[in-house]
C-alpha cells in the first residue's frame, strides 16, 4: 500500500510536471527559403510544400557547391538556358494549337467526306433503280423490235410473190393492149 502512495503522491506529479523539461524542442518552420540547422533530437514542424533534409557532410558539401555557383558567367549561363527552356515552352504551345487546328479541319473534312459518301450512296441506289427501270423497258423494246422483225421477214415474204403478180398482170395486160392494137391497126 506504501509504495502506491509514493506512486501516486510524488511520482506521477513529478512525471507530469517535470515532462517539459526533459522534452525535445519544437521548432516551427514557416520560411520555406531559408537554411536552418537543428540538432538531433528536435522537433521540427514543416509547413512547406516541399524541404530537404541533410545531414552536416551533404550540407558542407552543399554549401561549398553553392559558393561556388555564385559566378555571374554561371548566373549568365543558367538565365541564357531558363530563356531556351521558355522558348522551347512557347514553341511547344504553338504547335500544340497548331496540332488542334488541324485536328479541328481533319474532323470537319472527315464529316464532309462521309456526308458526301452518304449522298453518294443514295445516288447510287437510285441511279441502280433508275438502271434496272431502264433495263426493264430495253427489253421490253427489245422483245417488240424482234416481233417486228419477224412480221417484217413475213411481209418480205408475201411482197416478191405480189411483186410476180403484179408483173405477171402488166406482163399480160402489155400483151393484150399490143394485139389489139396489132389487130386494130
Amino acid at each position: 500500500m506504501k509504495k502506491n502512495f509514493f506512486i501516486r503522491r510524488f511520482f506521477l506529479p513529478w512525471c507530469f510536471f517535470s515532462f517539459p523539461l526533459f522534452s525535445q524542442h519544437l521548432y516551427r518552420y514557416d520560411h520555406c527559403s531559408s537554411v536552418q540547422q537543428y540538432v538531433a533530437g528536435d522537433t521540427v514542424v514543416i509547413q512547406c510544400s516541399a524541404v530537404t533534409i541533410m545531414n552536416q557532410g551533404m550540407y558542407d558539401q552543399y554549401r561549398t557547391t553553392s559558393g561556388k555557383t555564385n559566378n555571374p558567367a554561371l548566373k549568365e549561363l543558367v538565365s541564357s538556358y531558363e530563356s531556351l527552356i521558355a522558348g522551347q515552352d512557347r514553341m511547344i504551345e504553338q504547335q500544340r494549337n497548331e496540332y488542334e487546328q488541324l485536328k479541328g479541319e481533319l474532323n470537319r473534312l472527315l464529316q464532309y467526306s462521309n456526308a458526301l459518301t452518304e449522298k453518294m450512296t443514295s445516288r447510287v441506289e437510285e441511279l441502280d433503280v433508275a438502271l434496272k427501270n431502264t433495263t426493264g423497258h430495253l427489253e421490253k423494246v427489245s422483245e417488240e423490235l424482234t416481233l417486228t422483225r419477224k412480221e417484217l421477214e413475213g411481209l418480205r415474204t408475201i411482197a416478191p410473190a405480189k411483186k410476180w403478180a403484179w408483173a405477171s398482170g402488166g406482163f399480160a395486160s402489155g400483151v393484150a393492149i399490143t394485139l389489139l392494137l396489132s389487130v386494130c391497126l
